[in-house]
């Protein structure tokens, strides 16, 4: 009985051993896991590290935190368990012996006679075991085991807890976006710009060969003094307009262009200029049909321009067009609209009694055209012909008059009839 209650009693003051190491090592990891964590968390929100350091960081840490949680907690929670190599009762009694020194020699003693016991059974060796029970059994051992002395660990572990805790209520950027970092340590992260580049532009949508002004302006702390647009990998001064924009011309553009904003080591994201077909005339050609009167046979014009006409010729436009929905010959009486065929082919006819002024716009999905085509045709009216007539009279034969005379037309006469 004796000898069973001195090794529970030890067994017992094991257990409470393997349990105040769980307590100090579950503090350790504490202080030790949190305060470099926040110190990472630091570094990082002021470093930007790059992609390699990042993922080394995240995983040494993790690597940290399992071998401090298994050597510190996981292992000594398997040993106060009773799995895994445990304290021997003679270490036990050492320890207890540095609480107790008066009884570190006689509980050790009691120990190896009771080692003793298993291998001889006399009766002076069961006195002895039986005296130095009586005298340790009062003794309390679970008291050389004082939870309380690691008040001082738990005052270091509050600190890193409390610091989060502020972080996190006053600052919550400086604890979650390293963390977001490092967990994405395979992303490229890169400081925040003293300003940022602002496109003006509503819309980068423009003609073929149109010219186009890109302004950008500057937002932020600090305000750069110089601008550069880089397009197609060409470097271009800005023009400075305003105290924060700048301004460039990209003339006749003819493909879709990629363009950006640098100064000095910042540069925008990329844009692009989207070019749209522009609606345009081709050939155009005038076939003109002469009225009757004039004799004068069908005759083509390739070059339109001003040009003159005989009253009531007949004239019909014929061309051909590109990227085009409608084609508008706008009038001073009216407006006609013609839609090109499958090959992009137009046609219209009007007879002209009168002079006109008029001009050919284009239209597409895109865009109405600004450019157009102005033109005007003289009507040459028809006038009657003209007869010229001298009489003069015989100066021999007073009877014998002579008529002289001249007839003219524009486009000339069939006959002429002198009546008496």
């Amino acid at each position: 009985m004796e000898k069973s209650g001195i090794i529970g009693k030890l067994d017992v003051f094991i257990k409470k051993y393997y349990k105040n190491q769980i307590i100090r090592g579950s503090l350790y990891s504490i202080i030790i896991l949190l305060s470099f964590f926040i110190f990472l968390s630091v570094i990082e929100y002021y470093g930007y590290f790059p992609k390699l350091i990042r993922t080394i960081i995240f995983y040494g840490f993790i690597l940290i935190s399992i071998l401090q949680i298994y050597f510190k907690i996981l292992i000594t929670l398997l040993k106060y368990n009773k799995l895994g190599k445990r304290i021997t009762y003679t270490q036990a009694s050492q320890i207890i012996g540095e609480f107790f020194p008066e009884v570190s020699d006689k509980l050790i003693n009691l120990l190896q006679l009771q080692n003793l016991s298993n291998l001889e059974d006399t009766e002076l060796l069961e006195a002895s075991i039986k005296q130095r029970t009586q005298e340790l059994s009062p003794i309390p051992f679970v008291k050389a085991i004082d939870f309380s002395k690691n008040k001082k660990y738990l005052k270091w572990a509050v600190i890193p807890i409390l610091s989060i805790l502020l972080i996190l209520i006053i600052y919550p950027e400086l604890i979650s976006e390293p963390t977001n970092r490092y967990i994405n340590y395979t992303k490229h992260f890169s400081p925040p710009s003293p300003f940022e580049f602002v496109l003006v532009n509503k819309s980068l949508d423009l003609l073929e060969k149109d010219d186009i002004e890109i302004k950008v302006k500057t937002i932020g702390k600090t305000i750069p003094n110089d601008v550069d647009i880089v397009i197609n990998k060409n470097k271009f001064h800005m023009k400075k307009i305003k105290k924060n924009e700048f301004s460039f011309i990209i003339k006749h553009v003819q493909n879709e262009t990629d363009f950006y904003f640098a100064s000095s080591k910042l540069k925008s994201r990329e844009y692009k200029l989207n070019l749209r077909p522009k609606p345009i005339i081709i050939d155009l050609k005038a076939k003109i049909t002469y009225p009757s009167y004039t004799n004068l046979s069908e005759e083509i014009f390739t070059n339109i321009s001003n040009f003159s006409i005989p009253k009531g010729s007949k004239i019909e436009w014929v061309g051909i067009t590109k990227d085009t929905r409608k084609v508008v010959f706008e009038f001073l009486d009216k407006k006609q609209e013609i839609i090109p065929d499958k090959r992009g082919g137009i046609k219209l006819s009007r007879k002209l009694l009168k002079d006109i002024d008029y001009r050919i716009y284009t239209q597409n999905q895109f865009h109405l055209s600004s450019d157009s085509l102005e033109f005007k045709i003289n009507i040459i009216p028809d006038l009657k012909p003209q007869i010229a007539v001298l009489e003069q009279r015989d100066s021999i034969i007073g009877d014998r008059i002579f008529f002289r005379g001249q007839i003219k037309d524009d486009y000339g006469f069939t006959k002429l009839c002198f009546k008496v």
